[in-house]
């Protein structure tokens, strides 16, 4: 391999390398984006719904404890009501917003008392709080009272394929911007080799012939130059 071709090779990777570090350093920051803003919308899908269930019960039904960050449900009869078979609640509308899709069940003990739209059969029961990512659903779970939780989904097919694009992007950059740059470097390092093939030229030459009179002509500057220079001096010794 060439002094020519490694040099290209060698700025080519280092091209690609940068630009995928910088690239993935891009994509971390925009996946906390893009997710924080999902489950930003995931807690207000899921207060809009705490805030419906206590306008349909009313004010002395239930209330929130603020004070622990967290939402309870302090009605004793809370539980047996929804359990009853003729629910006196009517159905209650799913509050996901337009351009969304977002499901909700609230169940105790593994059993389902009530539901917002059709929740993901995939998205197992999980009473933990830290939101989680199942397949192209983002969820996590509301303690509300003692063994009652109000879990959430939503959906995140979109985000995963901007996800997706913006990885694609970065390795199709990347790949580009390397395979320029090793054109470049190709096409600029034939002027600034050429003081190195003279010299190689001249040193096969009198290899070849045994004549000392030979002399490698001074061209280029720093190191070459130099080399060139010192490559002469030991010819007239010689």
């Amino acid at each position: 391999m060439s002094l020519r071709l490694r040099l290209a090779l060698l700025i080519a990777v280092a091209i690609a390398l940068a630009l995928l570090v910088q690239g993935f350093l891009g994509y971390a920051s925009f996946e906390r984006l893009q997710m924080g803003n999902l489950e930003r919308e995931l807690n207000a899908y899921l207060s809009r719904i705490v805030d419906q269930l206590e306008g349909r019960r009313g004010p002395h039904m239930f209330r929130r404890d603020r004070g622990n960050d967290q939402t309870r449900f302090l009605s004793p009869h809370l539980v047996e009501q929804l359990r009853l078979y003729n629910n006196p609640l009517p159905p209650l509308p799913n509050p996901a917003l337009p351009g969304t899709i977002a499901h909700a069940r609230l169940f105790q003990e593994g059993v389902v008392l009530r539901e917002w739209g059709s929740f993901p059969a995939e998205i197992p029961q999980s009473n933990r709080r830290e939101t989680r990512l199942e397949q192209n659903w983002l969820y996590r779970s509301v303690h509300l009272r003692a063994g009652l939780y109000l879990q959430g989904a939503i959906e995140a097919s979109q985000v995963r394929a901007s996800l997706a694009g913006y990885q694609q992007t970065v390795l199709f950059t990347a790949l580009l911007v390397a395979l320029l740059g090793a054109l470049v470097a190709w096409v600029l390092s034939g002027p600034a080799l050429r003081p190195l093939r003279h010299l190689q030229e001249t040193i096969r030459r009198v290899a070849d012939s045994g004549d000392l009179s030979l002399r490698v002509p001074a061209e280029g500057s720093g190191e070459l130059l130099h080399l060139s220079q010192t490559f002469n001096q030991m010819l007239g010794r010689l």
